[in-house]
């Protein structure tokens, strides 16, 4: 099996489009429908439906490539490392991270880490939680950054900081206007949360349940930026990253609502990776040197 095939396959789900896919991959795109269809013949099942002119890709599509993308990432990798050992002897330190980790935590940070050290090799990847914990395991990466707390016995987990949660709103929505708000007056308001099975949207559940108080979700989205630019448009409010919208504040896009809580909502960020590598601990260390965060290295069994 040609496994660069599985590119093709994984853009199309990504992007849902045969022109985005071929735009991608810098192909045409006869050369996406021609690799779709070797693929197919050699499987024997349709990977998509078509329409015209438009490829879909079916459910079995879709489940061959959700086993089978785990083996390209390392194939992909052992490439990069094979061209990186043939280039020059750099340090390589590849990172991994959750999606918002990646887009508003690490890049000034890991910018400024490597002009400070151009002997270092830094591929970034960006997963979930559960695929950063795979690249760990399958070394694509060496260190990860997620949110929250990891308990798994292989793995080190480093608090590095945490980020609060913010009540958020469109600069016009009514509660804009409110002094002062508790929970109980968000009980009929409508709630946009990420995806129900995600880390925050189960905080956001727990802190009404907590209250003994009804929850009124209006959307469920995949991604926080999505979240965010549907509060923008007046469509709801939301409890977001403060990485994540404190530049919109500030701007004047959104605004903070004046909610009263108990306790803060926060999310830790930490620094993960596998405790036999003990080798990765101290490119680890030199990372936390760098942050100059005060935080104690945090281990459980």
């Amino acid at each position: 099996m040609n496994v660069f095939h599985l590119d093709v396959l994984g853009q199309l789900i990504e992007h849902s489009s045969l022109s985005r896919a071929a735009g991608e991959l810098g192909v045409s795109q006869p050369a996406v429908t021609m690799r779709i269809k070797a693929l197919e013949d050699e499987l024997g099942v349709p990977l998509v439906s078509r329409a015209g002119n438009k490829l879909t890709v079916t459910a079995e599509g879709k489940a061959f490539y959700e086993c089978a993308r785990r083996s390209l990432r390392v194939l992909k990798d052992g490439l990069e490392r094979l061209a990186d050992a043939q280039s020059s002897p750099k340090v390589r330190l590849p990172v991994a991270g959750t999606p918002t980790i990646m887009t508003y935590f690490l890049p000034p940070l890991i910018g400024d880490f490597i002009r400070k050290r151009p002997e270092w090799d830094m591929p970034l990847h960006i997963g979930s939680t559960r695929e950063v914990m795979e690249m760990l395991f399958d070394e694509v990466a060496y260190v990860g950054f997620i949110a929250g707390y990891l308990e798994h016995p292989d793995m080190v987990s480093l608090p590095i900081c945490a980020y609060p949660f913010r009540l958020v709103a469109a600069p016009k929505h009514p509660l804009a206007q409110c002094p002062s708000l508790h929970l109980y007056d968000l009980k009929n308001e409508p709630l946009l949360i990420s995806e129900r099975e995600s880390n925050s949207s189960y905080m956001i559940h727990n802190l009404f349940r907590e209250h003994g108080l009804p929850i009124r979700i209006s959307m469920e989205l995949n991604h926080f930026d999505a979240v965010k630019r549907m509060v923008m448009a007046g469509n709801g409010i939301a409890f977001l990253p403060s990485i994540v919208v404190d530049q919109d504040v500030e701007a004047g896009k959104l605004v903070v609502l004046p909610l009263h809580l108990n306790r803060p909502i926060r999310r830790e960020i930490s620094l993960i990776f596998r405790k036999t590598r003990i080798e990765h601990q101290a490119l680890v260390e030199l990372m936390r040197q760098f942050m100059l965060w005060p935080v104690e290295l945090h281990t459980k069994a």
